[in-house]
């Protein structure tokens, strides 16, 4: 990688702090055996902890991939089998792969989502309104983004296993893959290393546009959103296996990687390819099991091989085989603040910047 492309992004990124736009951002990149990692604004160190957000999502499925490499789980068995009250009005043609790429039919979040977070609601309570949620088309029809989805398939997970879920997490996917500064929930972790997200810029379903003086109303009257916003003790302890994943840059590299060269710790490589393996959805965009697939999701000129997530805190990782490079940069500034996020500009230029390299 040409000195001047990783000088620019990291120029860039120091701009938007100096600029007080971004208050904390750790940058990543590892292309074929060249790695660089960079600290910015409120992150004293590369090491610092950040709200992965949907990033979440691909690790969820790679937990349940263990069950399913172990005989515990198949991807074609229905929910139903798991969780008998989810039933009724075609609940019954949901499959587990379904959850894993988006194609159950159900929403992204239940209706009463803010309601739930304000009342400091269980992942039981979520789990409860998820399963009676209506479906929004023919399982297996289409693709429709599905944060709910992932909940049943954590709750999947924990029937099957009976642990905790952020417990089977971290014996199947942080543990074997040595990601010692990640777990679902902040349980035991350093709290001081943790970067708080920019609040005033939240997305709706988190206490977004925010009335004056911090207070959102919701049904019941009006609550602080500060006490259930991504920086609350609450959400941080909750363990939202959609996205309630904490952890470093270098933690989700070992991740990723793990997928571009599979070792075996994780998952064998034959289920390790399944799940970067483009899904038959119609449309866009491209999903495998868990990861978003194709240049799109890269905001540049990866390869179509190119797989990764996202995540509304302001976070992007992504892996290309075609040109063997590792891409994370988390960031405290939510996805929906500006027309330009620093991730995707930044992400533009690595994808530019490896495919001039030799």
């Amino acid at each position: 990688m040409k000195s001047i492309d990783w000088e620019r992004a990291c120029e860039y990124l120091s701009g938007c702090v100096d600029a007080d736009r971004l208050k904390a951002a750790v940058l990543h990149v590892r292309h074929r055996d060249e790695v660089h990692c960079h600290h910015f604004g409120d992150a004293t160190s590369n090491d610092s902890i950040f709200l992965l957000a949907s990033i979440s999502k691909p690790i969820m499925v790679a937990a349940a991939m263990k069950l399913v490499e172990l005989g515990h789980l198949g991807l074609a068995d229905m929910v139903c089998d798991y969780l008998p009250e989810f039933c009724g009005e075609r609940r019954e043609k949901v499959s587990i792969r379904q959850l894993m790429s988006h194609r159950s039919g159900l929403p992204d979040q239940v209706k009463e989502n803010i309601e739930l977070r304000s009342q400091h609601a269980t992942l039981e309570q979520f789990v409860d309104h998820a399963v009676r949620e209506p479906l929004l088309f023919e399982p297996g029809q289409r693709f429709h983004y599905s944060s709910m989805g992932i909940l049943l398939l954590g709750e999947v997970i924990g029937r099957v296993t009976e642990m905790s879920l952020s417990e089977f997490v971290r014996q199947s996917v942080f543990s074997p893959l040595s990601m010692l500064d990640s777990a679902l929930g902040t349980e035991g972790m350093d709290c001081d290393r943790i970067m708080r997200c920019q609040t005033d810029q939240l997305p709706p379903e988190v206490g977004g546009n925010l009335e004056v003086g911090g207070k959102r109303k919701a049904s019941g009257g009006v609550v602080d959103s500060k006490q259930w916003d991504w920086n609350s003790e609450y959400w941080r302890l909750l363990g939202a296996p959609w996205g309630g994943v904490f952890g470093t840059a270098s933690d989700v590299a070992i991740f990723l990687d793990e997928f571009l060269r599979p070792s075996g710790r994780l998952l064998l490589p034959r289920h390790s390819r399944m799940m970067i393996h483009r899904e038959p959805v119609t449309g866009v965009p491209a999903r495998g099991l868990g990861f978003a697939i194709g240049a799109s999701l890269t905001r540049g000129e990866a390869s179509e091989l190119a797989f990764g997530h996202d995540g509304s805190t302001g976070t992007l990782c992504w892996a290309d085989p075609d040109t063997e490079t590792v891409f994370v940069l988390l960031t405290t500034l939510p996805a929906v603040a500006g027309e330009l996020h620093p991730r995707d500009l930044v992400s533009k230029w690595m994808t530019q910047a490896v495919r001039e390299t030799p």
